[in-house]
């Protein structure tokens, strides 16, 4: 039964997360409105629970304590046996993702500084390196949840350089990329994490470049023929429906199923733009009002851009 709804797991932990990032998220929009303001009483309690629940985390690490013990009564690619290595390491968990939270609490009761978002990314990817264990790709999902929340409201130091360097030789940093690739390791390396440090290191560094070309704005791209807000209606339907046609039809047809239904969705993004629908031309798009006229473009030729 698990495995029917695996993908459903991330909208209740999203959903998990919001609620639990609701406070971090409250002292991230107050400092951000109020750059150079003394802290409020109201902030500097919200990071000193966040440190309390890093203290505790790291303490129960310490003397090797589990905050929750699991009986395992299958292997360990069970869900049952998923859950018991997930929480035999809840103290490791609680301390490092505890760790994010309270950093990122204590930056919003000083001044706003762009390394910050350098202190925060090293907090995540270092430990991952350095003190690996089973399934650490759960609670990475979380540190970078929260990472993603606090670069909504802050900004990162060298932001404009990175972007234009990717920008304009992305081949040079895509080649550079390849050359930490790890064929030679097979596997999930988020939830079995290799052997050596190197090999740990290089695979943590091709997403830590990536995460940081995305908060810099260096993937950002126009969106000429506006396919953006039907695409992105079309990946939802995919995203909650792929694993029950791969689980309804014989490979690959399940696949091909899921890659078809996208002429659907675009027969009805051309309805909407026709008009025919009742609907303005630009609903489902993410262009701005100004970008109306770019609709008169082609793949092969365009009229007029506005």
């Amino acid at each position: 039964f698990g495995d029917n709804i695996f993908q459903m797991f991330y909208v209740v932990f999203l959903i998990l997360f919001a609620v639990l990032g609701a406070p971090l998220r409250h002292a991230l929009k107050w400092r951000q409105s109020r750059p150079d303001a003394p802290s409020s009483t109201p902030i500097k309690g919200i990071a000193a629970v966040h440190g309390i629940v890093c203290l505790v985390g790291f303490t129960l690490l310490a003397f090797d304590v589990p905050l929750v013990n699991v009986p395992a009564e299958r292997g360990i690619e069970s869900w049952n046996g998923r859950a018991k290595v997930i929480f035999d390491n809840s103290s490791a968990i609680m301390g490092m993702t505890g760790g994010c939270f309270f950093l990122v609490a204590l930056a919003c009761t000083v001044r706003a500084s762009p390394w910050h978002a350098w202190i925060l990314l090293a907090t995540i990817y270092l430990p991952r390196v350095v003190s690996p264990f089973a399934f650490a790709g759960v609670p990475h999902n979380a540190d970078l949840f929260f990472f993603g929340m606090a670069m909504a409201r802050w900004r990162i130091k060298g932001k404009a350089i990175i972007a234009t360097f990717v920008s304009s030789y992305w081949p040079l940093v895509v080649t550079s990329l390849v050359i930490f690739l790890t064929p030679e390791v097979t596997g999930r390396c988020d939830l079995h994490p290799p052997q050596t440090a190197w090999l740990r290191f290089r695979f943590y560094f091709i997403e830590l470049v990536l995460v940081v070309c995305f908060v810099v704005g260096a993937f950002r791209v126009s969106d000429p023929w506006g396919w953006t807000g039907w695409l992105t209606t079309w990946a939802l339907f995919a995203y909650v429906t792929h694993v029950a046609w791969h689980r309804l039809l014989p490979t690959p047809y399940g696949a091909v199923v899921t890659y078809l239904s996208i002429v659907p969705f675009w027969l009805l993004h051309k309805a909407m733009a026709a008009g025919s629908l009742g609907m303005p031309a630009n609903a489902g798009s993410s262009r701005p009002e100004g970008a109306a006229q770019i609709r008169s473009c082609s793949p092969t030729r365009c009229n007029s851009f506005a």
